[in-house]
């Protein structure tokens, strides 16, 4: 498989990062991970607008325009074959100076590499995903930095106790999203998701899901949730753009069937997907 490593096709072997590259020291970076279907992207223009402003938040500047950066992606794609699988952007401030400052770093890194779905680790083994609520305070950003370290803790923890995913609270103890996804309670005809506000990710799935919603008359919220709406919540599901629409519940008590809101977003995001491939 190849790689774009700074404007070059080469093998992933042989994509090298410096020891000092404060992606590496710091998490000084950002990146985006795109779904393919068919050869064909789901809202890859989405996805290049909200990593140029998390470029733009860290401010990090690339050498090359969001077209020209597309270019390289699709490039990328066809080159490797990629017909069902995902491609991941990352871009890093650079090798620099020992210290948290980012004086003195040199050009950024860009490096984009794009997978078949089988050579994923994100597969959804299990058609319903237990959650836990994990106690430990995050503070989201907003954006996909490279600094995803109390989200992995909090992954490693809920994996460690039997449970596939787990539930983040910001400082407020307020729902903020889940590992890698947002967060939706679904009732008969609502639908309830934390807001920005809340240091959620801006998924480009959750506003799917939310136009998808919009559509079928259903009353979409936007704010703050408390950890116990989850427990009192008929329907739980979360999202990203690897694992689309995942139906979960709060525990390890799995229903016998998927509840019936969540199934038909489901059949209804796949139809919309498929109208918005580029």
């Amino acid at each position: 498989m190849d790689a774009f490593f700074n404007r070059r096709f080469i093998p992933e072997k042989q994509v090298r990062i410096s020891a000092f590259d404060r992606g590496l020291l710091y998490g000084d970076g950002v990146f985006e991970t795109v779904r393919i279907y068919g050869g064909r992207f789901f809202w890859l223009d989405r996805h290049l607008m909200r990593l140029q402003r998390g470029l733009d938040r860290l401010g990090i500047k690339i050498p090359y325009n969001r077209v020209e950066l597309e270019f390289f992606v699709r490039e990328l794609v066809i080159r490797n074959g990629v017909k069902d699988g995902f491609t991941r952007i990352v871009v890093t401030r650079g090798e620099g100076l020992l210290g948290f400052s980012p004086r003195g770093s040199g050009s950024p890194q860009i490096i984009v590499v794009a997978r078949p779905r089988n050579l994923g680790a994100w597969q959804r083994r299990n058609p319903v995903w237990r959650l836990c609520i994990v106690d430990d305070a995050v503070r989201g950003l907003g954006f996909k930095t490279l600094s995803y370290l109390p989200h992995v803790l909090a992954k490693k923890k809920a994996e460690q106790s039997g449970y596939e995913d787990p539930i983040l609270l910001n400082p407020k103890g307020e729902v903020m999203e889940a590992a890698a996804s947002n967060v939706f309670v679904a009732g008969e005809s609502t639908l309830w998701t934390p807001p920005l506000s809340s240091g959620c990710l801006e998924g480009i799935t959750r506003r799917a899901v939310i136009k998808i919603a919009e559509r079928a008359k259903l009353r979409v919220s936007e704010k703050p949730m408390p950890a116990s709406a989850l427990k009192k919540a008929k329907e739980i599901f979360i999202t990203n753009s690897l694992l689309e629409i995942v139906p979960c519940v709060l525990g390890k008590k799995v229903p016998a069937r998927v509840p019936v809101l969540t199934l038909a977003l489901q059949e209804k995001f796949e139809q919309f997907r498929d109208a918005h491939l580029e």
